[in-house]
């Protein structure tokens, strides 16, 4: 059940104790507000907004690196628990494998971590997560065109493997054309990949660790398939939130 704002208010400020009598009860019109009251109404304030930034962030945890189970507070999730969507941003956290994400409300978390590590390499997919904003019904037609990575879709993976992220990007069609570049993801050294994919424009952030590669994918395409509300500016912002443990 959802609470109002003024809701909030009322229960905070109804709560707090009252000072003596004689320093708020009118009485001579030149008499200034004590300072007491003055503070009691800078704490009722400040309390609301720590109330309504509670209310405003939904959270949610995972700390199995055999694949975690998205289970957003307060969120809406299909027979089986393998798409979810929330009414707020849910801020994603695994600490078993060494990431957390920040899921803007439109888009909805599907757990594919059942899917085939890429062939001829030493490599070993042990999770994958995929963010879209598109409806179910629509979701499985484009995924089934497009394969892995949907136009305006976000791929989360990780992989244990010995090899490097330039490797890895190329398993995944940085080939020819591609354009790669060393940047930063959550204050960490990583790979930027860059290629086309017929009408998709790939954009890959590899990180490597000890005994991973934390990968994180997404595609814009054609604006006819765009969901509304997604930009390549908001999956952008996705990425530029990632925080890596």
């Amino acid at each position: 059940m959802s609470v109002g704002i003024d809701r909030i208010f009322q229960s905070d400020l109804d709560s707090l104790p009252l000072p003596p009598e004689e320093i708020w009860v009118p009485g001579d019109r030149a008499r200034p507000f004590g300072p007491t009251l003055i503070g009691i109404v800078v704490t009722a304030i400040a309390g609301v907004a720590i109330v309504a930034t509670a209310i405003g962030v939904a959270q949610l945890s995972a700390g199995s690196a055999s694949g975690p189970t998205p289970r957003p507070s307060q969120s809406v999730c299909e027979r089986g628990g393998s798409r979810c969507v929330g009414p707020v941003p849910v801020l994603y956290r695994n600490s078993g494998l060494g990431y957390n994400l920040v899921i803007p409300s439109e888009f909805t978390m599907v757990d594919e971590s059942g899917g085939q590590s890429p062939p001829n390499l030493p490599a070993r997919l042990v999770s994958r997560l995929r963010l879209t904003a598109r409806p179910s019904r629509a979701d499985a037609a484009t995924t089934a065109q497009y394969g892995q990575v949907p136009p305006w879709d976000l791929v989360v993976e990780v992989y244990t493997t010995r090899i490097s992220a330039l490797a890895l990007a190329q398993s995944h069609g940085c080939t020819n054309g591609c354009v790669t570049a060393p940047t930063t993801l959550g204050q960490q050294p990583a790979l930027l990949a860059t290629w086309s994919d017929g009408q998709l424009e790939i954009h890959g952030y590899y990180v490597e660790r000890p005994d991973r590669v934390l990968v994180f994918r997404y595609a814009t395409g054609e604006t006819a398939e765009r969901p509304s509300g997604v930009t390549e500016e908001v999956l952008q912002r996705i990425i530029e939130q990632v925080g890596l443990l």
